[in-house]
């Protein structure tokens, strides 16, 4: 069984994953890469604005890490981030 704790901090403050096991990190990683990727081909203009938006939404440090992996998820065809080679 798996357990994720989530730290909810107030609005504008990104949410952290405390104390979990490797597969709650992967987990999290994945659905962070399914957020990125429904956003880069769902929005007109995937710029480094827009992936500066979604950075703070998801709570990341590297806009430009944001921005190369939502190009690359344009690209690809495969549906599910566990099949990305990034």
């Amino acid at each position: 069984m798996m357990m994720v704790k989530i730290e909810r901090k107030a609005m504008g403050k990104s949410n952290k994953i405390k104390n979990t096991d490797r597969n709650g990190v992967l987990l999290a990683l994945e659905k962070d890469l399914e957020f990125i990727k429904s956003v880069a081909t769902n929005h007109k203009n995937w710029n480094e604005e827009t992936a500066r938006a979604v950075t703070k939404l998801i709570g990341w440090g590297s806009v430009e890490r944001v921005l190369k992996i939502g190009k690359k998820a344009r690209s690809l065809k495969r549906s599910h981030a566990r099949e990305w080679e990034i």
